[in-house]
């Protein structure tokens, strides 16, 4: 079970061996031509194909990055058959939604 956590921070504890792996965006994130501004849930903003390419490419090293980052310490688990590496955990869904 993932915890929630303050809007747009990191928990604090997604390094720990019990944690699940950030889940990998869509192939097609960058043809999504709207953003949904910090604050309004329920509005989007329009943005140009430029920025929908940097976002996706920043959403994407980020996650990867986190996830590598992930499994180097899970790799010093003192008990190696219960660590998670299922790439199930959300970012937006799970904690700030």
């Amino acid at each position: 079970m993932v915890p929630t956590c303050r809007k747009r921070s990191v928990p604090k504890n997604i390094f720990t061996c019990d944690y699940p792996l950030l889940e990998v965006p869509p192939l097609d994130l960058d043809s999504y031509d709207y953003k949904v501004p910090v604050g309004k849930v329920k509005s989007r903003e329009k943005v140009g194909k430029t920025t929908a390419k940097r976002d996706a490419f920043i959403i994407c090293t980020v996650t990867r990055v986190m996830n590598e980052a992930s499994m180097y310490f899970k790799r010093g688990c003192p008990k190696k058959g219960t660590i998670a590496v299922d790439k199930s955990m959300n970012m937006h869904r799970d904690l700030f939604g």
